[in-house]
């Protein structure tokens, strides 16, 4: 009849109750038992039955809950009051069961939650439907509100719902006694745990697979299964660490500040909370211990007016024209900032001139020193710059490592733009050779590098795609130096091919090198000919590509120059949306990333992906964007194996072989499709010195001559063309 059966006994005899029939019946439905002393009482839907104990003993105890099957290990038969019941006689419950409750633990959510810490899970859990409640928005990162303190002396719940598109902010800080505290922070768009139980702070990072600050809804419950083991869950991702001092108890006092903290407490906060405002964005669902507060309610110690019920998007939002350029427009939650890092230009909105230095006749050049201890090793690079010239032959920029000979060098060949990149095994090249830049007008690079793969871009032309064939390694080691306007050979001491005209707005990986040399930054050595300038003459603008001939004002001050172009969006940095957007992104995980990273972060133990985030710190400026995918290169150049290690490869780029390179050009009529001209191929030969001395190159150019491109291959558009 499939009816529900109660059995109990309190170590008199089994009581047994039946209620309902036909459950199999594929519905839900609600079962609820309640006793207190000898009563009973069974509700079944709307079906109810009840019955008294006979006995003396009116206490049940409990060593264990099985919930579904009872334990393989425990097939007992209990013999009481002429009543046989075997649990071997009970199969496992299939079906679907939700919201168990048990004087006042809701299990099924503890167990998920990672709050218990004795259990064991079978079953598939489901995922847990959030719904919003009581939700506030914080209009200003430079706000709070006060709550009654935190009770966490031993055993901590907590839970709370927040959306936002700022990538950093306190959330959540209450101190206590000595050096006791907890806070919840978002840094780079994850989220932090900090707490100090006086034994030293301890971090839990989350493990998300992406970024947090992407404008929806994510959970975060935190909690103590034990003295000694701490959970941080964001959405379904579950992060532990376990404290090993001899200190168990959280001694808090004070107010539980929430979204930000008082002004003067920022400088005081523990070394290892990062933030230095508050959280801009809306927080909901904020639970304490089983005590469900409202943020905009009669819990509030200390209200603020920049805290409104409800919770509103952004005001301020980007739009086609936010952004001068080809600047990309990032959102944020009452405001936007342009991106423009990848333009030559800078600025509000990416309309002014950026720096300007012009290398004169007689040679000269800028380099950029990482100190020794900051030296990172990156998977990804950056790098963008305007400039101006006649040179034929030149190198513009030359990236060097301090412990390998992996390098990059842009460069003008034949009045071509090439870069030249080794990361440990071959020398990989990648150019424009549909036209030449030496022709004294402005002109604008753009190139990025994910692992092997990189693109090039000038002006508005198409973008150029590399994925070299077989087995490369990905990891540029150890940037020691960036040279700006040559190369130095440091054994003859003189600036090997030397570029004379202007460069302006160089950014590499979120390095305004030449904004550093204004100001006197300790890591610059400007050497030589070498002048700054007042700004790149306006009238000499060419709005189609981005050009203009280059007539320049010498000064000691750089000033701005105002220009037009179309914007890109872009969604907040550390948010694809991978089903629009055709721009790489790899995997969020604990937060180390390919720069060096100063974090003091506890290891974690995910039940997720502990995915490997390549970022590196970028200019306060502006976001920074992420290289696209590279296409298939037509590249046949053989791969020579020379190491096997990403990290450790010492042999770089070879000693003293002989390399002859082919490198392919073209160009399309329009960037989604259309006919295919001006394709060229250019050889060069190159032969490689040892590390010490520097890289000195031989040049044999023959004439260009045209072959068709693969129609197998398109290009991806990293900045859309200027209309």
């Amino acid at each position: 009849s499939s009816r529900a059966k109660v059995s109990l006994n309190m170590g008199e005899g089994i009581r047994v109750l039946h209620i309902g029939h036909s459950l199999n019946d594929d519905l839900w439905h609600t079962l609820r038992i309640e006793r207190r002393g000898p009563s009973i009482e069974v509700k079944l839907d709307k079906q109810v039955q009840m019955a008294e104990l006979t006995g003396q003993l009116i206490t049940l105890h409990i060593a264990s809950i099985h919930i579904g099957a009872h334990s393989l290990t425990d097939h007992k038969t209990h013999h009481n009051s002429g009543h046989h019941y075997s649990t071997k006689d009970v199969p496992n419950f299939v079906g679907l069961m939700q919201n168990f409750v048990m004087n006042g633990n809701p299990y099924f959510e503890m167990a998920r939650d990672g709050q218990i810490s004795n259990f064991n899970v079978t079953a598939k859990v489901g995922k847990k439907e959030r719904v919003v409640h009581h939700p506030v928005t914080f209009k200003s990162r430079h706000t709070f509100i006060g709550l009654s303190q935190l009770k966490a002396y031993s055993t901590m719940n907590l839970y709370l719902q927040f959306k936002t598109l700022e990538s950093d902010g306190i959330l959540l800080y209450n101190a206590g006694k000595n050096q006791d505290f907890m806070a919840i922070e978002l840094e780079s768009g994850h989220l932090n745990y900090i707490f100090n139980l006086g034994d030293g702070a301890r971090k839990v990072r989350s493990n998300t697979r992406t970024t947090l600050n992407d404008n929806r809804w994510h959970a975060i419950t935190i909690g103590r299964p034990s003295l000694r083991q701490h959970t941080l869950m964001v959405d379904d991702m579950l992060a532990t660490v376990s404290s090993t001092g001899a200190n168990v108890h959280l001694d808090l006092e004070g107010l539980l500040y929430l979204g930000g903290v008082r002004p003067d407490l920022y400088d005081s906060l523990p070394k290892l909370i990062q933030s230095r405002h508050g959280f801009e964005g809306c927080i909901a669902s904020l639970d304490l211990n089983g005590e469900t507060i409202d943020p905009s309610g009669a819990d509030v110690l200390i209200p603020s007016t920049l805290v409104a019920p409800g919770c509103a998007g952004p005001v301020t939002k980007c739009s086609n024209t936010a952004c001068a350029n080809r600047g990309i427009c990032v959102q944020m939650w009452n405001s936007y900032a342009c991106d423009c890092d990848m333009t030559s230009y800078s600025g509000p909105t990416c309309a002014d001139e950026s720096t300007a230095y012009q290398f004169g006749a007689n040679s000269g050049l800028i380099t950029f020193n990482f100190p020794a201890d900051k030296r990172p090793d990156t998977k990804n690079d950056l790098l963008a710059l305007g400039f101006l010239t006649t040179d034929e032959n030149a190198v513009l920029v030359r990236i060097e490592s301090g412990t390998s000979n992996d390098y990059m060098e842009l460069e003008l060949v034949d009045g071509n733009v090439l870069m030249v990149y080794n990361l440990g095994t071959e020398d990989l090249d990648i150019g424009e050779l549909s036209f030449r830049v030496n022709d004294d007008k402005y002109h604008i690079v753009r190139f990025t590098r994910s692992g092997q793969n990189s693109t090039i871009q000038v002006d508005n032309h198409n973008i150029m795609s590399k994925a070299p064939a077989g087995r490369q390694l990905t990891i540029f080691n150890s940037h020691s130096k960036v040279q700006i306007g040559g190369k130095k050979n440091t054994v003859r001491d003189a600036i090997e091919k030397p570029f004379h005209g202007i460069v302006a707005g160089f950014v590499f990986n979120g390095h305004r090198i030449l904004d550093m040399a204004v100001e006197d930054d300790s890591r610059i050595t400007v050497e030589g000919d070498v002048k700054l300038l007042m700004s790149i003459s306006n009238e000499n603008k060419n709005k189609n590509g981005g050009q203009q001939t280059g007539s320049a004002d010498i000064y000691e001050n750089s000033t701005r120059m105002e220009s037009s172009g179309d914007p890109q969006m872009q969604q907040p940095k550390g948010s694809p949306v991978y089903d629009t957007d055709d721009l790489i992104y790899s995997g969020a995980g604990s937060g180390c990333f390919d720069a060096d990273d100063e974090d003091d972060c506890s290891k974690v133990e995910g039940s997720g992906d502990d995915l490997i985030t390549p970022v590196y710190t970028s200019s306060p400026r502006s976001a920074t964007a992420v290289p696209p995918y590279a296409l298939p290169s037509t590249d046949t150049s053989v791969v020579s194996h020379k190491c096997d290690d990403d990290e450790d490869c010492i042999d770089g780029s070879g000693s003293g072989e002989q390399t002859v390179h082919h490198v392919t050009a073209g160009s399309t009529n329009n960037v989604y499709g259309g006919g295919q001209s001006g394709v060229h191929h250019l050889q060069y030969t190159t032969t490689r010195a040892p590390y010490e001395p520097p890289w000195v190159g031989s040049w044999t150019l023959p004439p260009l001559t045209s072959a068709p491109v693969p129609t197998d291959h398109s290009f991806d558009r990293y900045y859309p063309p200027i209309d």
